[in-house]
């Protein structure tokens, strides 16, 4: 009787147990350096960060680690010498994200093989505020606090469940990455 208890309860919570986590803010570690990062979720206070994300000790922007509570992941260049494609793996999933057109850092296609998403400045080249509007998946938006200052980011995070944590990431990756490069 304790065993059905015990497997009815938590087949009852495991939908809550695997929520995804919204994403509010990611700000750089410190004022001059631009390799370490604090990824702020809407699970604790908003002055604490939840997660880190991190630049691999000598590897030139190419490689890069995130953690966010229990989640792990990692963040590649798909080729030496070229920024237009990016591997992100965590939680058993990859994303693939590359540039919609040759050369151009500004639009980029991200995917999982089931789901695609599109990431693009909301004002055309201008890298202050970039946006996702998929109608199916909802909406994603991360802009500076203060204009022209990369170092801090607003994310409001309004993605369907159906949207990974590793999706997530490589998106507030993307935005970051490129934004400090431009």
């Amino acid at each position: 009787m304790m065993k059905l208890i015990t497997t009815t309860l938590f087949l009852g919570l495991f939908p809550l147990l695997t929520i995804g986590q919204t994403l509010t803010g990611i700000a750089a570690r410190w004022d001059d350096n631009l390799t370490e990062w604090n990824i702020f979720t809407d699970d604790g206070a908003e002055d604490e960060a939840q997660g880190q994300l991190e630049l691999r000790w000598g590897r030139e922007g190419r490689e890069w680690d995130y953690r966010i509570n229990d989640y792990i992941g990692s963040i590649e260049q798909r080729w030496r010498e070229d920024p237009t494609q990016w591997e992100m793996r965590g939680d058993n999933e990859i994303i693939t994200a590359r540039t919609i057109w040759f050369d151009n850092l500004t639009e980029w296609r991200l995917t999982d093989n089931d789901i695609t998403l599109t990431l693009k400045p909301r004002w055309g080249t201008f890298a202050n505020e970039w946006v996702i509007e998929e109608e199916k998946y909802g909406k994603f938006e991360m802009f500076t606090e203060y204009e022209f200052d990369p170092r801090d980011w607003v994310i409001i995070d309004e993605l369907s469940e159906d949207i990974s944590l590793n999706m997530k990431m490589a998106i507030v990756f993307l935005v970051v990455y490129h934004s400090i490069r431009a």
